[in-house]
């Protein structure tokens, strides 16, 4: 999914983890994401949250099992 829409888009996209908590084989990330990208020759600005649940596979791999996003509404909408 990531790899066609970066291949497809112009994007700048820049994230700030908050939260990062690890139990046994089961870890997550939370945190904030602002986004500009191009695509068509439409530019788009977005805002919103993510989070990523991963599970350890092996020694010292961890997979993404689930991952989730929400755009934030700018202003005046």
């Amino acid at each position: 999914l990531f790899e066609k829409a970066l291949a497809a888009n112009a994007s700048d996209l820049r994230v700030r983890s908050k939260v990062t908590e690890q139990s046994g084989e089961l870890a997550y990330d939370s945190g904030e994401y602002e986004e500009t990208s191009t695509s068509g020759g439409v530019t788009r600005s977005g805002r919103g949250n993510y989070l990523v649940v991963l599970r350890r596979s092996g020694k010292d791999q961890w997979r993404i099992v689930e991952h989730m996003w929400t755009d934030v509404p700018t202003t005046g909408q």
